[in-house]
């Protein structure tokens, strides 16, 4: 009997594909005019679909903006790993991504979708649970490897984590909103690296 899985039908296929086609379209226009300016028009134009695929996909343009944050969340929590994946040290592997975390800020996508439409989009207290679904087991992870090499020393992983998350969310609506981000980007990158300092043994 084969035990390969289930190939996905045409119509699946295609499904897929329209969604795709609808987020990167989407994800273009919130970046570009912001969501109260993005009309629903231009998406639909973008990505050749129709207005009803948005609808059936995603409920509607609140639900889209939502996907797209989503996605860019994730994306973003992905490359900060790649950033510092590299580094063995595992101080060393902190302090890259921490920076890589901020350098990322500075993407017209990453500044308008998450740092300032998100919050205000999909209600602050939301939108703050998910980018704690995305961070914070990626952050606790960190702080668990660090404790268990020796590098510092936490009785509460999970507190810190939460802590941590705050200060960088702050600092990086900070640095999309600069008149000098990469000055902001190291005094920032200064200060969490003093303050994580203070947990050495």
């Amino acid at each position: 009997m084969s035990t390969r899985p289930p190939q996905p039908s045409r119509r699946d296929q295609n499904s897929e594909k329209t969604r795709k086609a609808v987020l990167a379209a989407a994800r273009k226009i919130f970046a570009r005019d912001g969501y109260a300016d993005a009309p629903l028009d231009a998406i639909v134009k973008s990505a050749r679909v129709t207005t009803g695929a948005i609808y059936h996909h995603f409920g509607d343009k609140k639900g889209l903006f939502r996907a797209v944050a989503e996605d860019l969340e994730a994306e973003l929590l992905q490359k900060i790993a790649a950033a510092a994946a590299p580094e063995k040290d595992p101080w060393r592997r902190l302090m890259t991504a921490v920076r890589a975390m901020l350098e990322l800020s500075l993407a017209p996508e990453m500044r308008q979708i998450l740092f300032r439409d998100a919050p205000n989009v999909i209600g602050a207290a939301e939108w703050h649970e998910i980018e704690k679904r995305y961070a914070l087991g990626a952050m606790i992870a960190t702080l668990d490897d660090l404790t268990r090499t020796g590098v510092i020393r936490v009785d509460n992983p999970q507190l810190l984590a939460g802590l941590l998350l705050g200060a960088f969310r702050e600092a990086a609506h900070g640095i999309a909103a600069s008149d000098d981000p990469k000055k902001l980007i190291k005094d920032t990158q200064t200060l969490i690296a003093t303050m994580l300092g203070a947990f050495k043994p």
